[in-house]
C-alpha cells in the first residue's frame, strides 16, 4: 500500500520521495539479472534432459536386467570389449 501512496503523491501532488528512484532501479536490473540467469539455467536443464533421452533403450534395459531385447547382448559383449 505504500507504494502505491508515493506513486499517487508524485504524480498527483509533484513531490517526490528522495531515493525512490534510484532505489527501484536497482531492484529492476537485480530481477532482470535474476531472471537471465534462471532462463539459462533451465536452458541447460533442458539440454542435459533432452540429451539424455537420446540414449538407446535397450541398453538401459540390458544393464538393468529388465528383459531381453534382440541386440542388447551385442551392444553388452561391445561394451564390456571396451572396458
Amino acid at each position: 500500500m505504500r507504494c502505491i501512496k508515493f506513486i499517487l503523491q508524485s504524480f498527483l501532488a509533484g513531490s517526490w520521495v528522495a531515493g525512490w528512484s534510484s532505489l527501484m532501479v536497482v531492484v529492476l536490473i537485480i530481477g532482470g539479472l535474476q531472471m537471465a540467469m534462471l532462463g539459462i539455467l533451465g536452458e541447460y536443464l533442458w539440454r542435459t534432459f533432452d540429451e539424455s533421452r537420446q540414449r538407446p533403450q535397450y541398453v538401459i534395459e540390458s544393464l538393468l536386467g529388465l528383459k531381453r531385447v534382440k541386440g542388447a547382448e551385442k551392444h553388452a559383449e561391445r561394451t564390456a570389449s571396451d572396458e
